[in-house]
């Protein structure tokens, strides 16, 4: 099947762009012709990189229309809406990634197409309030397998924001012995280090080892190399769900610990004592990490990249485009 693949969004980097490289990857493995497109003020005969190995073409806004084959739009922001007006005569899929992008205008486009999929019941449950049907699609994942030294003990990827929760880290962190210490990287939101970190923990900088290659896995290869993989995000309307950094602290082998906010719905893919631990402040934190993971939580986190797969998710998507 031919897919055409259209990023309506400006961000050259995050959960978006992730999707869409990770989307594209899948439906190439699975022996489809896809083909990637940004929108910018006019044609450009070449492609340029997108994310990873995966290249895109920029087309002006009066062709989003004309793109070939089966039309997927991997993200939406809402300056984009206007141009997703001239999709509403398109059979056209939208993925729809979380509660923020439920607004009016994107809204409008929304119940024009032939299919919505998003990645799980909360926001199944989103979309139902504003009267929009969609189906789940789980973030497709291409695992890479890495192999590292797992001689170091904890580690933290991603961003430093009061979203993340990175407070909690840097709190475990007062309470544990150096060997033990959560190492933290990631693009650093300046305003919540000032405001959260530097005055509450004034040597949280001993951990931060700055950000880390942006390349198609780069998390994964990283986390490799660690025991434990913490992510401490709580973000409202958006628990249970899979970030990217759980399916590649998966990939890479690592014991998962995630905030109890998170995995305390009991409705989604995370379940704590499964897949990961969950804990609830630094304390709870500094705990978990004073000791090794449990191999089941490794193993069964594994097992979970299944249903992520490229298989899996050419399933789903051929499914609706039906």
């Amino acid at each position: 099947m031919k897919f055409s693949l259209l990023y309506l969004a400006e961000p050259k980097f995050g959960g978006w762009v992730t999707l869409s490289e990770h989307l594209y990857n899948a439906l190439t493995a699975c022996g489809h012709d896809v083909s990637m497109f940004t929108v910018g003020a006019r044609l450009k005969s070449t492609t340029s990189r997108f994310s990873g190995t995966v290249m895109a073409q920029q087309v002006p806004p009066d062709a989003v229309s004309e793109l070939p084959g089966n039309l997927f739009v991997t993200a939406l922001e809402n300056k984009s809406a206007h141009i997703a007006k001239r999709l509403w005569k398109r059979k056209v899929i939208y993925n729809v990634a979380d509660p923020t992008e439920l607004d009016a205008a994107r809204i409008e486009s929304y119940a024009k197409a032939h299919h919505l999929l998003c990645n799980g019941p909360m926001m199944i449950e989103a979309m139902a309030r504003k009267s929009l049907k969609a189906s789940i699609m789980p973030h497709p994942y291409l695992p890479s397998h890495p192999v590292g030294q797992r001689d170091q003990h904890a580690v933290s990827f991603s961003r430093l924001d009061w979203d993340k929760h990175t407070d909690i880290i840097c709190s475990a962190n007062q309470m544990l012995s150096f060997a033990n210490r959560c190492q933290i990287y990631g693009a650093e939101n300046r305003l919540y280090t000032y405001m959260s970190l530097c005055q509450k923990f004034p040597d949280w900088k001993s951990a931060y080892r700055g950000q880390f290659a942006k390349e198609s896995g780069a998390g994964a290869k990283l986390a490799a190399n660690f025991k434990w993989a913490v992510d401490m995000s709580a973000i409202k309307g958006e628990g249970g769900r899979v970030q990217y950094t759980f399916l590649e602290a998966w990939d890479a082998g690592c014991g998962l610990i995630l905030n109890t906010k998170w995995t305390g719905s009991n409705n989604g893919e995370m379940r704590s004592g499964f897949n990961c631990i969950s804990v609830s402040d630094g304390a709870a934190l500094a705990a978990a990490l004073s000791q090794d993971p449990p191999q089941e939580i490794i193993a069964n986190g594994k097992l979970c990249l299944e249903k992520h797969s490229p298989k899996a998710i050419e399933r789903i998507v051929v499914k609706a485009f039906s």
